[in-house]
């Protein structure tokens, strides 16, 4: 059986103690990450939140552009920004802000809606002659900008509750 010396004895409890710190560092260095981690998560979901909110306003405002747009019989601004809106609505979607389906729903309706109105506003600037109805379109979309301006509440409330 090997003599250690006292020098030896130093040298193996330096050693252990090394470890424990090293073990020690290694502990705190895996809970800072899993913390800069979780604030990671809560800010890219609060930035989301906040997105989301700005967007569902922006909509909501370029709904009354577009009404607006048509009471003056610009058929040509008002199909730009139905396809801006559009995009809007389906960046919106797949950000996966709304985790319910009936939200998801309800958008991908608008975006549908919103594709025939593009088409019927591309047929009245191709022929004048179309007709058109601006009153029902406007009624429409004055559904639209309520229910928006609900769902960007409902979004405030819950980034809020959070």
């Amino acid at each position: 059986m090997p003599v250690f010396s006292t020098a030896d004895w130093v040298q193996i409890i330096l050693t252990f103690i090394g470890f424990a710190i090293a073990w020690y560092e290694i502990i705190r260095t895996k809970n800072s990450v899993e913390a800069s981690r979780k604030a990671t998560e809560q800010t890219l979901k609060v930035l989301s939140s906040y997105q989301t909110i700005s967007d569902l306003a922006s909509i909501s405002s370029a709904f009354r552009e577009i009404q607006i747009g048509l009471r003056g019989n610009r058929f040509e601004a008002a199909s730009i920004r139905l396809q801006s809106i559009r995009s809007q609505l389906i960046r919106l979607i797949s950000r996966g802000t709304f985790k319910d389906n009936d939200h998801k729903i309800e958008i991908q309706n608008t975006v549908v809606y919103l594709s025939k109105l593009q088409s019927t506003l591309e047929k009245k600037i191709s022929d004048t002659n179309a007709p058109i109805n601006i009153s029902g379109i406007n009624t429409k979309l004055s559904e639209f900008i309520n229910a928006f301006s609900g769902l960007e509440e409902e979004q405030k409330y819950t980034y809020r509750s959070e």
